[in-house]
């Protein structure tokens, strides 16, 4: 339980994340539970803190309710996550939140003082980062947003299951932004997707490496269209390797094609955004760095901002509207960014450096803040970054060095 709470954010919010998105706060039934053991560990004030938080991030919504029963879905209706065991007693499950009342009166769930764990003694611009290597798990907690971002690992789903890619396989999922379904709009929400002969083929990253965090940088490789009997030479991979700024993720991923005539596309989007109708849209450019930025309200009419910034390699960045396939509002938005690759074998830009951040209020991001990489090195002599480490330099003074080669020997499925 030492490791539980990080799991929520500030506010006790619940990730949409895993098969299980129905049951919603019943997840916060783990901390009754631990009560049960013989040597429990669980902090009385902060299980109630965090169950509290949980309870009203649901409860404290119209939407969750039809006729006064819990609907299939996150927040409102929400097909896309339904699968084939579903049925309407599933969100029922939330039920398992109220466990709490079996415990006596006097118990210090009830009685400990109220506390918020880590949130309390974080600094501003502070992310404290929690690494599962077990389950594949890397948490975010950000002080300035509040919002805790997951990064997950050791996936594999079977191409055809965009249900099951959306739970486990996004490169990163954030409480206060619920994941995306797919909108067949040929980008997709924190996803990769690579297109052959303009668009006829479109591969899917459903499989999910995980290596390790080392030096401030988490490494991953995605696998599109993955088979076990596939040799690696003929299907795209990319090396991943992200690491956390004060609101958001910054990636310096780098690719791996394989042979395709007739060159490909590359996309990457955001999260998904609400839109309400009233959301506005701002474009900056600082040298050859892009950066989009959306302000609005969710359903719920709390303020939002996410900006999205493309470096380099990336050639532009565009708006996908959609229909029906976030969880929070019926319209929804997301930003991508593109690049594309003619050549069978030439050697051009191999690094795609990019950044997501995301804010729950209406004040501007600062230009620090939208483009947080003052420089990109490479050591191989084109400059491109085929091979060799690629080292990131941040305005806020910190100098990563990414060497994918530490992912070799050390992935895990």
């Amino acid at each position: 339980m030492d490791n539980y709470p990080v799991m929520f954010d500030e506010k006790g919010w619940v990730n949409m994340w895993g098969r299980s998105g129905l049951y919603r706060n019943e997840v916060t039934s783990a901390f009754t539970g631990n009560y049960f053991l013989k040597n429990h560990r669980a902090n009385p004030g902060l299980a109630r803190r965090i169950s509290s938080g949980a309870l009203l991030q649901f409860l404290g919504r119209d939407d969750i309710l039809w006729e006064r029963v819990p609907v299939l879905g996150f927040y409102r209706p929400f097909l896309p996550m339904i699968q084939s065991y579903s049925c309407a007693e599933s969100p029922l499950w939330m039920g398992k939140a109220f466990l709490c009342l079996l415990l006596p009166e006097e118990h210090p769930f009830w009685r400990a003082k109220e506390e918020n764990g880590l949130w309390t003694a974080m600094k501003p611009g502070e992310t404290k980062e929690t690494v599962l290597a077990g389950p594949g798990l890397h948490f975010s907690n950000h002080k300035d947003n509040g919002t805790t971002e997951l990064r997950t690992g050791k996936v594999v789903r079977a191409v055809s299951d965009e249900g099951g890619m959306c739970c486990y396989g996004k490169l990163a999922y954030s409480s206060k932004y619920p994941w995306e379904a797919f909108t067949g709009a040929g980008c997709e929400s924190q996803m990769y997707l690579i297109a052959e002969k303009g668009g006829e083929i479109l591969c899917r990253p459903n499989a999910l490496l995980w290596s390790a965090e080392k030096d401030g940088a988490l490494y991953r490789r995605c696998l599109f269209d993955y088979e076990c009997g596939k040799e690696l030479h003929w299907m795209h991979a990319i090396d991943l390797a992200d690491l956390s700024v004060p609101e958001g993720i910054v990636r310096a991923d780098r690719i791996r094609l394989k042979p395709c005539r007739g060159g490909v596309r590359i996309t990457l989007g955001s999260y998904g955004f609400p839109d309400m109708g009233n959301v506005q849209i701002r474009e900056l450019a600082r040298g050859n760095a892009r950066a989009v930025v959306l302000k609005g309200k969710d359903s719920q009419g709390r303020e939002k901002q996410m900006a999205m910034t493309a470096y380099g390699m990336w050639e532009k960045l565009c708006l996908t509207y959609s229909r029906e396939t976030n969880a929070d509002a019926e319209r929804s938005m997301i930003i991508s960014a593109s690049c594309s690759r003619k050549k069978l074998y030439g050697y051009e830009p191999f690094v795609l450096v990019s950044q997501v951040i995301t804010r729950e209020s209406f004040e501007d991001f600062t230009e620090e803040e939208l483009f947080p990489v003052e420089a990109i090195k490479y050591t191989d002599p084109q400059n491109c970054g085929g091979y060799g480490p690629v080292r990131l330099e941040l305005r806020d003074g910190r100098k990563v060095t990414i060497d994918y080669g530490k992912t070799e020997g050390n992935l895990q499925i």
